[in-house]
């Protein structure tokens, strides 16, 4: 009875230590998960481009659009209770980013889904832009002043979807950028992996001018504005590939603009808009690569080279990367490049 008593207390005294182990595993785990899930923020002092948010509401909104042989929408939101009027702006790189912009109102809490195929206002009214047909770039969207609106840095929301032909969709919510926003960073990353046969690729880099609440007409100058990078491509053990200096400007690489830009710089293998990867994960429409190689999974840093960029002379405010990959039949994703942490530094 006794040996009974004491190991019914001794698995008493057990389970309080096991219980208090379960508690601190749990506790440990829930730290780590929030340190894996919450984005990389630069507050360093780099003076270089603001950090775009995906998931909040901003005052200006940049996106991604393609025209060959896909399809692509991107859908507008005004999250204020109150009316506000936009500046959109559709750069297309072909023609060496020709601008085709308007104004369009919304009322509170109002949406509306621009189709780069049939682009109407927001009132339903149609719009006659150029020909994009083959037609890619930037669609960008700007709160500004105007009689009888009001004028507010959070009001606006996005997200674009492009559906390739061949069966798999990019999708993402808009870049997203705060008028008195100050995290900058002049580092980038993005992951990349064979997962479900991925081997095509699109990754997108923007140079954005001149955001502001300066004037009702705000402008958005991508023309001759680029920025140059010096990439390294980390494979899955953790091995540095460095690749050759190259520069991100509104121009196909095969482009006027982009022979220009590596005159200028001297040192910029490569200018495009929308690049491949490596020799493995190639460009969907057959642009170059940003590195040589066939690693099937890894990382790129990609760093700012202050030496190469007209950023003194343009003054870029903002860059904005997205990835893009896909296996070439129904499996796609999209999303934004990470800004590496600057905080110690």
């Amino acid at each position: 009875m006794q040996k009974e008593i004491f190991n019914d207390k001794n698995q008493k005294r057990r389970r309080v230590p096991m219980l208090v182990n379960i508690v601190k595993s749990v506790k440990y785990l829930l730290v780590l998960a929030v340190l894996l899930i919450v984005p990389i923020k630069a507050w360093a002092g780099h003076n270089d481009f603001e950090i775009p948010d995906t998931d909040e509401s901003g005052f200006a909104l940049a996106n991604f659009w393609d025209l060959r042989d896909r399809i692509s929408t991107v859908q507008i939101t005004n999250v204020c209770t109150f009316p506000v009027r936009t500046h959109v702006q559709i750069f297309n790189v072909p023609d060496d980013c020709d601008e085709f912009d308007f104004f369009d109102n919304f009322t509170a809490n109002d949406t509306h889904v621009y189709d780069l195929l049939a682009l109407t206002a927001n009132d339903l009214h149609a719009l006659f832009p150029p020909d994009f047909t083959d037609g890619y770039g930037i669609f960008a969207v700007q709160v500004v002043d105007g009689a009888g609106f009001v004028l507010d840095d959070e009001c606006i929301i996005g997200s674009m979807r492009i559906v390739d032909a061949l069966g798999y969709e990019y999708r993402s919510n808009s870049a997203s950028f705060d008028q008195d926003d100050e995290p900058t960073t002049d580092d980038y990353l993005f992951n990349f992996n064979s997962v479900d046969g991925t081997v095509f690729s699109d990754v997108v880099g923007m140079a954005l001018d001149e955001f502001g609440f300066d004037s009702g007409i705000d402008e958005l100058f991508n023309e001759h504005v680029w920025v140059e990078f010096e990439p390294t491509l980390f494979d899955d053990q953790e091995n540095p590939n460095s690749c050759s200096k190259f520069a991100f400007a509104c121009t196909p690489s095969d482009g006027i603009l982009a022979e220009l830009i590596r005159e200028e710089t001297g040192d910029a293998s490569l200018v495009g808009f929308d690049l491949g990867i490596n020799d493995r994960i190639v460009n969907s429409r057959e642009e170059p690569s940003i590195c040589n190689g066939s690693n099937p999974v890894g990382f790129v840093h990609l760093n700012q080279d202050d030496s190469g960029s007209n950023v003194d002379e343009q003054n870029v405010d903002w860059f904005v990367g997205f990835l893009g990959l896909n296996n070439g039949d129904g499996t796609g994703s999209f999303d934004v490049f990470w800004g590496e942490d600057l905080f110690n530094e």
